[in-house]
């Protein structure tokens, strides 16, 4: 998943860089793009994680595949919904603390950024 700020972004900082006098240079010191792609890639591992957990809780204690699927289908959808919400409100939805919340609320490591 790529973010079409972060892009924009670099494509931006590439043209003037284009534009300075010989010698000058601009040197990025605070580039967290890869923070975002790493919390995103931790966020759908942990999601994958707790729809397998759910559909066995479900299937092993209660022997009844429709209550998981109730979970497995209301939890996406929720954060989907989230996700809408913001970009209605034209929010960014891919800063690190958005997806720690959402990693909080579905019960994985939470905070901002990776899981070590």
């Amino acid at each position: 998943m790529r973010s079409r700020t972060i892009d924009a972004i670099k494509t931006k900082i590439a043209s003037l860089q284009r534009g300075l006098p010989k010698g000058m240079e601009i040197i990025p010191t605070y580039d967290r793009s890869e923070l975002i792609h790493k919390s995103v890639d931790t966020l759908r591992d942990r999601l994958i994680e707790e729809f397998v957990v759910v559909t066995l809780v479900c299937a092993l204690f209660l022997f009844h595949i429709r209550s998981a699927l109730v979970a497995i289908v209301s939890l996406p959808l929720g954060i989907l919904a989230a996700f809408l919400g913001h970009e209605l409100a034209g929010l960014s939805t891919l800063t690190s603390c958005r997806w720690g919340a959402i990693a909080i609320a579905i019960g994985a490591d939470g905070g901002c950024g990776p899981s070590s």
